[in-house]
């Protein structure tokens, strides 16, 4: 019996070799997703009792990992420099300590899946640490390796998505200063020419425009012909609106 049954999280996996994953023991969708999209650890851990036990239980996952002293320069074991990472696992069960830590280095880990490894864990004491940062709280007697694998891959997908994201709204706040001086522009004037750069063909009804530039009252078709001439005094050469005179107006260059 290994110290992992001893303390309860269930009969053991036998670790999986480098960048390999026990098929045998993972759901497929987890399987699937880790064949396409390698995880990997860094690991930050207390010497204490525990110590032994949090590291077996990484084993457990199959991903690769590195472990770090928690005593080491945080700027040196934060840093993707050597090799990147894509979690964070903290492992102590001194939840203000794991707190100071975080905070006081949260600029070296930007966009790292956050998790805490604690051994004696208990809802007041996880609660902390979600509230100060932590994407969860992981305990290590208690929480199976494949139901933290599974939480893992759902926390890595939204990451991901967040990022795809906020590239795109960047893309899109770059096409956009590139156009029009936005910063000049009032908030219904930037709906509407959002709506004119984004649109296919870069055109869009009269009726769609006073649609999404209306808020509590609609806007007529004259008041949207006042917007669109503000909006003209900013745009960049060599784009122009212009109108078809009878239903919609066009984004042109």
């Amino acid at each position: 019996m290994t110290k992992l049954e001893e303390i309860g999280t269930g009969p053991a996996v036998q670790p999986a070799a480098s960048g390999e994953i026990n098929t045998g023991h993972f759901p497929d969708a987890i399987i699937d997703f880790l064949k396409e999209i390698a995880l990997s650890i860094r690991y930050i851990g207390v010497r204490d009792d525990y110590s032994e036990h949090r590291t077996e239980w990484i084993n457990q996952l199959g991903l690769k990992f590195d472990e770090f002293d928690f005593s080491m320069n945080p700027e040196i074991v934060l840093s993707p420099a050597s090799s990147d990472y894509d979690i964070l696992f903290i492992g102590t069960d001194d939840t203000r300590r794991a707190i100071n830590y975080i905070k006081q280095n949260r600029d070296l880990y930007r966009n790292k899946i956050l998790i805490c490894l604690a051994r004696r864990s208990d809802p007041k004491r996880r609660a902390k640490l979600v509230l100060s940062g932590f994407d969860d709280v992981f305990d290590v007697s208690r929480t199976s390796p494949s139901e933290a694998l599974a939480r893992l891959v759902a926390f890595k997908k939204r990451y991901d998505h967040a990022r795809m994201e906020n590239t795109q709204k960047q893309t899109e706040a770059l096409l956009l200063e590139s156009i029009v001086d936005i910063r000049m522009l009032s908030p219904k004037q930037q709906i509407v020419i959002e709506a004119l750069v984004f649109a296919p063909g870069r055109n869009a009804s009269y009726s769609h425009l006073c649609s999404l530039a209306s808020d509590t009252l609609p806007i007529s078709p004259e008041h949207l012909k006042v917007i669109v001439s503000n909006i003209r005094k900013f745009l960049k050469p060599p784009f122009k609106i212009v109108s078809d005179r009878m239903s919609k107006y066009h984004l042109i260059s």
